[in-house]
């Protein structure tokens, strides 16, 4: 009954019943399917900001803009590829247009070039992982500073596996000099609370715990190599599992830190 949902939607947009559509976003979404629902919460989330419509109590209080983001958060964690879920993603990051959001937008060459423009784009509606996946796939048509900037982008939103491949790679181009930024960067130490209370309950160097799970695993918490190692120190299922068991622990996701 999709159709009949969207036709419901389009009937009170155009008969400019926004209070109304407010209202079924927050008492018959959950009743809906996932692409009808990430519809609403973009819908919702645009009346709001544009002041046509007024949130509805809820039982916890929210101001406009939390309300506002929530939706768009919604929308764009509901359906990652739909329509809706990048004009969700877009408005989020409205701050990252041609320039990225994140610290290094000073650092863009002018004059972007075709592969720059479309990574860019990327940045803007939040698809960080296809960015990454561009500037890795057309890294030779993307100069240094744009690749810098990416990477600083990454880094700022803890993507950190990804932002240090992208400075290896330019590392190995061999004409990039490094900030003391772009150096933190690549030598970043997240989970930075986890590994100074274990690393000093175990009698570790905090800084060799850093430097194995950036050597293991670039601190992508979720990595699994081929040889079925999983986590940020890649270890092998039976040995998380063994380790538990000397724990007294119920279980071992090596996936969570």
């Amino acid at each position: 009954y999709s159709d009949l949902i969207e036709e419901f939607f389009s009937l009170l947009l155009t008969r400019r019943r926004y209070q109304d559509l407010i209202q079924v976003e927050q008492t018959l979404k959950p009743r809906f399917p996932l692409t009808e629902r990430v519809q609403l919460s973009y819908i919702a989330a645009r009346l709001l900001e544009l002041k046509l419509a007024d949130p509805e109590p809820l039982p916890v209080p929210a101001t406009r803009e939390e309300r506002i983001k929530a939706l768009y958060e919604a929308a764009r964690l509901g359906e990652k590829d739909g329509y809706y879920a990048l004009l969700a993603g877009a408005a989020l990051d409205k701050k990252a247009s041609l320039s990225l959001s994140y610290g290094r937008a000073s650092a863009l060459p002018g004059n972007l070039n075709e592969r720059e423009k479309i990574l860019t784009g990327f940045i803007r509606f939040g698809l960080y992982r296809e960015a990454f996946s561009w500037a890795a796939a057309y890294g030779s048509d993307l100069r240094n500073a744009t690749l810098a900037a990416l990477a600083d982008e990454l880094a700022g939103r803890e993507r950190h596996y990804e932002s240090i491949r992208l400075l290896v790679l330019l590392r190995d181009r061999g004409d990039f000099v490094f900030s003391a930024d772009a150096y933190k960067e690549y030598y970043p130490k997240p989970f930075r609370p986890l590994v100074t209370k274990y690393a000093k309950e175990y009698g570790i160097d905090e800084h060799l715990f850093f430097s194995l799970i950036r050597q293991e695993s670039a601190f992508h918490p979720e990595i699994a190599s081929q040889a079925g190692a999983i986590g940020l120190t890649q270890l092998m299922p039976e040995t998380g599992t063994w380790i538990a068991k000397e724990l007294n622990m119920e279980s071992s996701d090596l996936t969570n830190p």
